[in-house]
């Protein structure tokens, strides 16, 4: 089987956001003198705002399940116990960008089950349940959630590239502001500097 990630939904939103605001204030700091003065300057920070994330979208109906018995151990009054129980890997076919599955939105439910997503080998996000009489309930409540959460983490997204273009202009203004500083400062001295 190929390798899979170890669960879903848990690098929080705010760690994501962070990474974002810092690579997109990196990439204001890049720009030139001439650039920050540039009339062209707005259509730069929309660019450095933009980026490209496309949440995931699973597809409930083409799922399918694989048998197994999974060997389990727990401990019964001091004594080490092994039972043997029946799983089934249940596949949902999904598109978009699989880093979809480990962010956790805002507002977002926890996923108790346990789950996994893998893209080296077709986008599968694989839910594994026992086999017991509560399965398709859990199975509805698995897909609910997380559909769930994945229309969150849409308008989480969607918040992002607006906090990220008022974020990129501020940062852009301060370092305008600096540069006038200095020209000015520098208007005081007897002689040219540059």
């Amino acid at each position: 089987m190929p390798a899979q990630s170890p669960s879903i939904f848990t690098e929080p939103f705010q760690i994501f956001l962070g990474e974002k605001m810092r690579t997109a204030e990196m990439e204001v700091d890049r720009l030139s003198e001439d650039d920050l003065q540039s009339p062209a300057l707005g259509q730069s920070l929309q660019n450095i705002a933009n980026f490209k994330f496309q949440v995931a979208e699973i597809r409930p109906d083409e799922k399918t399940g694989k048998r197994r018995t999974e060997v389990r151990s727990f401990v019964d009054y001091g004594r080490h116990i092994q039972s043997k129980v029946d799983v089934l890997d249940i596949s949902i076919p999904y598109s978009g960008f699989p880093k979809s599955f480990s962010i956790a939105p805002t507002n977002g439910h926890t996923i108790e089950s346990k789950a996994t997503y893998q893209s080296s080998s077709g986008h599968l996000l694989v839910v594994t349940l026992d086999e017991d009489d509560a399965l398709e309930v859990k199975l509805a409540t698995f897909i609910s959630e997380v559909e769930d959460n994945l229309q969150k983490l849409g308008q989480d997204m969607e918040n992002l590239r607006k906090r990220l273009l008022v974020h990129v202009q501020d940062r852009a203004q301060e370092r305008l502001n600096a540069i006038k500083a200095r020209q000015e400062k520098n208007k005081g001295y007897s002689f040219p500097v540059e």
